[in-house]
């Protein structure tokens, strides 16, 4: 983890919760055109040719989906939940 205060914590699980970027980007632009990329423990360099690869492709790949990441499984022990 990045060393956030609690506080800053609570407020990403909670928005992570309720989906509220995801989904207002699913609402305005379809989920045809959004694509979840998980960043997590990547490099800079990595997350810019992974970005790169999906914007210059083609066709959609099969890595760029909607609900592919489980963006809460950090923060399970915070809902009192461990998986």
């Amino acid at each position: 983890m990045r060393g956030y205060s609690g506080r800053k914590l609570s407020e990403n699980v909670e928005s992570e919760v309720l989906g509220v970027v995801l989904s207002d980007a699913v609402s305005i632009f379809g989920e045809n055109s959004v694509c979840e990329v998980d960043a997590s423990g990547k490099s800079v360099e990595e997350i810019l040719s992974l970005l790169l690869e999906i914007v210059t492709a083609e066709k959609r790949s099969e890595r760029c989906r909607v609900g592919l990441v489980d963006w809460l499984k950090d923060y399970y022990w915070l809902l009192g939940r461990e998986e």
